[in-house]
């Protein structure tokens, strides 16, 4: 079984590897199977964020890690050691509110898929859209709580 195991895995990294783009469906999936731990991971760290436990007096939750991939890191220019301040100040403010909250709600083993809504002023303008986000407790090899975030683009739009 554990060959067969790691078979599966490492055709999914393939897959990744030659443009697949995993579904939140697959993502699940994989945390159901890895008992929402952080093993086996190779085939989509590229495309998640890691953050640490949002605290109460966090602007937003800390990344731990940003997928180069990831939806924010493709779409907003998010990493790890961005500004969190400078970067969440250019975002609608309920919908930062709204992004804290599911942080908050987030424990390990726990998960939810939202549809969440966006508006913010960007480089080039305003712009707006949704996407469906996956979010998961995590634990990392050395039992560390974090969050996993993974998102799919819904929609996107550019205001002048």
């Amino acid at each position: 079984m554990l060959q067969f195991e790691t078979s599966v895995n490492a055709q999914a990294k393939l897959l990744a590897e030659q443009g697949y783009h995993p579904s939140i469906d697959d993502v699940l999936d994989w945390l159901v199977h890895v008992d929402f731990q952080l093993k086996d991971f190779d085939w989509i760290k590229d495309q998640v964020d890691l953050y640490y436990p949002l605290q109460t007096d966090d602007i937003m939750a800390r990344p731990h890690s940003v997928g180069n991939e990831s939806l924010a890191a493709k779409l907003l220019g998010f990493s790890k050691d961005v500004d969190l301040k400078a970067h969440f100040d250019k975002f609608d403010t309920n919908d930062v509110a709204v992004i804290r909250l599911s942080h908050a709600a987030i424990t390990p083993q726990v998960y939810s898929v939202t549809d969440q809504a966006f508006h913010a002023q960007w480089n080039q303008g305003v712009i707006s859209g949704s996407y469906r986000k996956l979010m998961a407790g995590v634990r990392d090899d050395n039992g560390v709580p974090l969050t996993l975030v993974f998102c799919r683009l819904i929609n996107f739009n550019t205001h002048q």
